[in-house]
């Protein structure tokens, strides 16, 4: 005999999170078209940088590129139509049932974004990640993270063709490579 200590509000409810694929850059279509049918769903987006001619602008994209979250229980909901709805290709499965995401996983990164506003994530890069600088004089270059400063300013080493060089920038013309 097993004693449960603990309930999940997956276990209650039935509901799960699932993950949807869409169509190329259809993510914000889906989710709309998703709500209107009564299914949960979930976009965490991440602000990114966008270049051209010699700006760097942030722009809110997809933290998954061409996947939703959406919310359903299995047993009791019409999760076959999510199939035909507008900007889904399909749902990720396994044999003939969606596989549901981990539990947890989906909750953490709601909390993570503050709400299911669909706030933009910041896209955060620790020391020593490997990283690419988008506009300036360094466009394109890649490197590592040495140091965050005060200000928003960063130390970059980065691979210049007389070999491996500290440079200081805004962390705002960094991404991870």
């Amino acid at each position: 005999m097993t004693i449960r200590t603990q309930t999940t509000a997956s276990e209650i409810t039935g509901q799960r999170w699932y993950v949807a694929q869409t169509q190329p850059g259809k993510e914000r279509l889906a989710r709309e078209h998703l709500e209107r049918q009564g299914f949960a769903s979930f976009l965490p987006l991440i602000k990114r940088p966008l270049k051209s001619a010699r700006k760097v602008t942030f722009a809110n994209r997809p933290l998954f590129p061409g996947y939703i979250f959406t919310g359903f229980d299995v047993r009791h909901d019409r999760w076959r139509s999510i199939n035909g709805t507008i900007g889904i290709m399909r749902l990720v499965s396994f044999g003939d049932h969606p596989s549901p995401v981990p539990e947890g996983f989906v909750e953490g990164l709601m909390a993570r974004v503050g709400s299911e506003d669909h706030y933009p994530l910041e896209a955060e890069l620790p020391d020593g990640a490997p990283v690419r600088v988008v506009g300036g004089i360094f466009d394109d270059l890649t490197g590592t993270l040495l140091s965050s400063r005060p200000q928003e300013r960063v130390v970059v080493l980065l691979d210049l063709l007389s070999g491996p060089r500290r440079v200081q920038m805004r962390r705002n013309q960094l991404i991870g490579a």
